[in-house]
């Protein structure tokens, strides 16, 4: 059911945030919102929609302030990379780490072949989570670290039991790396969007 549900996305109406991501990381819970700006047709100078963007990350829950390390980016998909069952128009390329603040953006110029505005259009969200920095947080030597992440190790005095998780019913056991990037596999985000 829950790889249904999307937000409902509307390029047409400007200065309004709309959300686009819903996650949490690191013990924080967290929301992506997007504001579209301005949207400039094709000419015969530019053969390519424009459009003006401004984005914020809101910080709801959670003792550790996430923020952006890169400059958000919408990318076209081609065909072949559609998704048979649910295809995928659009992404919005996130990245993002702990510890910082960088909750908003300027306004971002986004130059796409198409027209984003057209109905039913699928929009997903890829997100690219950052380890914590370096000085506070080694992955593999959590005696060293300042920082212990949530979701790799529990401190149990001067042990350290690792965390490793699995989906219910899957044979294997123990369970892959973590695969860094501060966060568990499987966790469920609302990242679809839909144009309307």
């Amino acid at each position: 059911m829950h790889e249904n549900l999307k937000f409902n996305l509307q390029p047409n109406i400007l200065n309004d945030w709309q959300p686009i991501l819903s996650s949490q990381v690191y013990g924080t819970f967290y929301m992506v919102y997007i504001q579209f700006i301005k949207h400039e047709e094709p000419t015969e100078e530019k053969n390519y929609h424009t459009y003006y963007c401004k984005y914020k990350l809101q910080n709801f829950r959670g003792a550790i302030t996430i923020g952006f390390i890169d400059e958000p980016r919408i990318n076209v998909l081609p065909e072949s990379q559609y998704d048979i069952k649910d295809p995928i128009d659009y992404s919005f390329d996130i990245k993002i780490s702990p510890f910082n603040n960088n909750c908003d953006t300027k306004i971002l110029e986004h130059r796409l072949e198409s027209k984003i505005s057209i109905p039913n259009k699928i929009f997903n969200a890829e997100v690219l989570v950052a380890d914590p920095p370096q000085f506070m947080y080694q992955k593999n030597n959590p005696d060293q670290a300042l920082y212990l992440h949530p979701d790799q190790y529990k401190r149990d005095g001067e042990d350290y039991m690792e965390i490793c998780y699995r989906k219910f019913g899957d044979e294997q056991w123990p369970c892959k790396d973590n695969e860094g990037f501060g966060r568990y596999p499987g966790i469920c985000d609302m990242t679809r969007s839909i144009t309307r």
